[in-house]
């Protein structure tokens, strides 16, 4: 699946892994789309800004 960042003109590649019966996990989804997110956001603010930002974002998960 790709998913296409309109701002950036650029593409991202969004893996997932399947199930021995040619399934998606719901767990494999959710990976894929959270790395896809996290490399958006590290292009479109910088590698420094990216690491505070998903820091933040784990502080209020808890």
């Amino acid at each position: 699946m790709e998913i296409r960042d309109e701002d950036y003109e650029k593409d991202y590649l969004m893996t997932v892994n399947l199930n021995d019966d040619g399934t998606i996990s719901y767990e494999s989804l959710l990976n894929s789309y959270t790395n896809v997110r996290e490399k958006i956001i590290e292009d479109a603010l910088g590698e420094e800004a990216t690491t505070t930002i998903l820091q933040l974002m784990k502080k209020l998960k808890q």
